[in-house]
């Protein structure tokens, strides 16, 4: 699911009589919410943040159910500031301090990614969901451990450059996204291509892509506002069966 290339009606047709292809109803779905102020801003991003962690329990990426009042803040230095439960913090210190438009990092051990990541080759664009991640997918070939250091959390946040996603050698996959829904339908998606990748190669040898069209579909899937739509529906699904229950 993919929103418009750009702002204006598909060529040759006419937009829906009372659809504002520039703001109100597009932009609803393709953009978050203003606030009037900060605090309400920060309410908000606290919700869709423990939100995005039921998506990814749901999705077999992890487990729990975190709520709001779970939730830490932790400086570039890894001191706690508010919230009581300890947490690591290198490797999205490192990026956000390399990446001022990061606002989002998603990184688990899930299955395909950690699989795939052992491989240590990149990811081939051999289908049109791949396309997002052409020249838009690093890798890190060094795989240094658990990551409990500057250094390594610096080599990743190096390695991962202005892109947004990375495999991690022998390790897993991590995405980033200027908004969390973004950076959790690029993991998403990332996930599921190297299950795609595997299964291919398991069954014979793949096809990639050619560049032009590659390119051109990358424009189309790959953007940070096509991210944010193609997340909503997970996002939805959550509010539906789960309700206010990560509010809390």
């Amino acid at each position: 699911m993919t929103p418009p290339a750009n702002d204006a009606p598909l060529a040759g047709k006419a937009a829906p009589a009372g659809f504002d292809f520039n703001g109100g109803d597009l932009a609803a779905l393709t953009q978050p919410p203003k606030f009037a102020n900060f605090e309400d801003e920060r309410a908000y991003l606290k919700e869709r943040l423990c939100a995005a962690f039921r998506i990814f329990a749901s999705q077999d990426f992890d487990h729990g159910v975190m709520t709001v009042s779970d939730l830490i803040l932790v400086s570039n230095e890894g001191k706690v500031i508010g919230g009581g439960k300890p947490g690591r913090r290198v490797i999205h210190s490192a990026i956000h301090k390399a990446r001022p438009d990061v606002n989002a990092i998603c990184h688990s051990h899930s299955l395909y990614g950690k699989t795939f990541s052992s491989l240590g080759k990149p990811l081939a664009i051999t289908t049109q969901d791949s396309c997002k991640f052409h020249n838009d997918c690093a890798l890190l070939t060094n795989f240094g451990g658990v990551v409990i250091d500057d250094k390594e959390g610096g080599a990743i946040a190096g390695a991962l450059g202005q892109k947004k996603a990375i495999i991690l050698q022998n390790h897993g996959i991590l995405t980033v996204g200027a908004t969390i829904d973004s950076a959790v339908w690029w993991f998403i998606s990332l996930e599921k291509q190297c299950q795609v990748q595997l299964l291919g190669e398991a069954a014979g040898t793949p096809i990639d892509i050619d560049e032009p069209q590659a390119v051109f579909t990358h424009k189309q899937v790959g953007s940070e506002r096509s991210g944010y739509f193609s997340a909503s529906p997970y996002f939805q699904v959550i509010d539906r069966k789960q309700g206010a229950d990560y509010r809390q």
